[in-house]
């Protein structure tokens, strides 16, 4: 309870009582002043501009270590915001929890059609907007980075299949001298080169995959000190849709560092031919 018949009570954030230096239950109240929505501001006495309430602490404080509220936010009672803002019959906003297994966009259109448009509608991403586009930046960027990485390491499959032409380069001549036509020989190492490929991608993800499933259920990868964050391990989450993208992504850049190999069999075996 924030309130009684004595007084109204507001639990402050743990770094707003250090900046205040009040301590968890100071001696006397902390007044609050909201300024009123109508009334001109008397410059003989600017006070009465200004709705104004005693709170008393009931000797605790929260602590969500997010400096955005540990800072600056007192937790007081309903009935006193309204009187100090002045929406006595009013609300700014309202929360609402859908049951397990409801669809977030079909409330949203029911919730729409009941309400019009003079309400907005939004949903938790889209109430921190921000932060989730900073979230997905910062995914776009490490997917680029790691292509670029992977692109890189696809020379090294093109440098060992160099070194296995030059290996095999007796059987791609007896090859060619049984009839294969050099579509087919360059087709040998370039299927090669995609095989490699792709069995990299799928032990790699199978891998990732599982390396993040027991993240979710063990935690392996703390984050600093317990108490710390809200929570104490890296938060990671599988998608199907980001398998999927890494697949493609993989095959498509392992495919394009290969393909060239095709005209690099063809000369070698052209000049090989000639000798």
């Amino acid at each position: 309870m924030l309130s009684d018949e004595v007084c109204d009570y507001g639990i402050m954030g743990v770094s707003l009582m250090r900046k205040m230096d009040c301590g968890a239950q100071p001696i006397n109240p902390l007044t609050l002043f909201i300024p009123k929505k109508e009334g001109r501001i008397s410059a003989i006495n600017p006070g009465t501009a200004f709705n104004s309430a005693a709170i008393y602490s009931p000797g605790i404080f929260f602590q969500v270590d997010q400096e955005k509220y540990d800072d600056n936010y007192i937790l007081i009672s309903l009935d006193l915001a309204r009187r100090l803002t002045g929406h006595v019959n009013a609300a700014s906003s309202l929360e609402l929890k859908l049951k397990e297994g409801t669809g977030i966009r079909k409330a949203r259109r029911e919730l729409a059609g009941l309400l019009g448009g003079d309400f907005k509608i939004l949903d938790r991403y889209e109430q921190q907007a921000d932060v989730f586009k900073v979230v997905k930046l910062e995914k776009f960027i490490s997917y680029l980075f790691l292509s670029f990485i992977l692109l890189i390491a696809c020379f090294n499959i093109a440098g060992s299949l160099i070194m296995l032409m030059i290996e095999k380069q007796q059987d791609a001549l007896l090859l060619s001298s049984l009839g294969a036509d050099k579509k087919s020989v360059e087709r040998i190492f370039v299927t090669n080169g995609i095989l490699i490929s792709i069995i990299g991608a799928v032990t790699g993800l199978a891998a990732g995959v599982i390396a993040c499933l027991l993240q979710q259920h063990f935690g392996f990868i703390k984050l600093g000190a317990a108490g710390s964050f809200i929570v104490d391990t890296y938060p990671v989450s599988v998608k199907p849709a980001d398998i999927v993208v890494v697949l493609i992504t993989v095959i498509a850049v392992s495919f394009i560092s290969v393909k060239p190999l095709g005209r690099i069999t063809h000369k070698f075996v052209e000049k090989r031919e000639t000798d």
